[in-house]
């Protein structure tokens, strides 16, 4: 389950362009005296706090559990099924997982839910693969803030790589 203390968020590049634009509705609002500029200036500010709030709300309370998958060869992609529960009534938008830096295609969870994603490794040697951190990134409503967390899975979830041999024949 995400906690709060686990939740990282800052402004996108759109997010960052909103608020030099509203420094420059500010100045030039004050400059000129223009309260129907100064009501606008706040009305956008506040609409930015308000998807601020919901982006990090969409990561707040999140459960995840991996599961391993079936066994591999050497070389092969290991997969792994992510399991994402949603206990609140709102449903979450937009969350992109990634495991070891490659993104998967966004999940939308409904209410009350629960969703699925298959993610892969790729294995190197033979033994356990253990799939230990999962990134969860969300930028609803409206893309001005990306909130991320490294979900740790509790019980490492593992896939046992082979070894394919090829003997000739003598």
């Amino acid at each position: 389950r995400i906690a709060a203390r686990q939740i990282y968020i800052l402004p996108t590049g759109m997010g960052l362009t909103l608020g030099l634009v509203l420094i420059l509705m500010l100045v030039g609002s004050l400059n000129y005296q223009n309260n129907l500029g100064l009501a606008f200036t706040f009305l956008f500010a506040a609409v930015a706090l308000v998807a601020m709030h919901h982006t990090w709300f969409a990561l707040l309370g999140l459960r995840i559990q991996a599961r391993g998958g079936a066994p591999v060869f050497a070389g092969q992609r290991a997969s792994f099924a992510v399991d994402l529960d949603n206990d609140h009534r709102g449903p979450r938008g937009d969350l992109v997982l990634r495991v070891g830096g490659e993104p998967y295609p966004p999940c939308w969870l409904p209410g009350a839910g629960q969703g699925r994603v298959q993610v892969g490794l790729p294995s190197q040697w033979r033994g356990w693969l253990r799939l230990t951190d999962v990134r969860v990134d969300a930028s609803y409503p409206l893309g001005l803030f990306r909130a991320w967390c490294q979900a740790r899975t509790h019980l490492p979830e593992e896939v046992l790589i082979f070894v394919f041999f090829l003997l000739d024949a003598l």
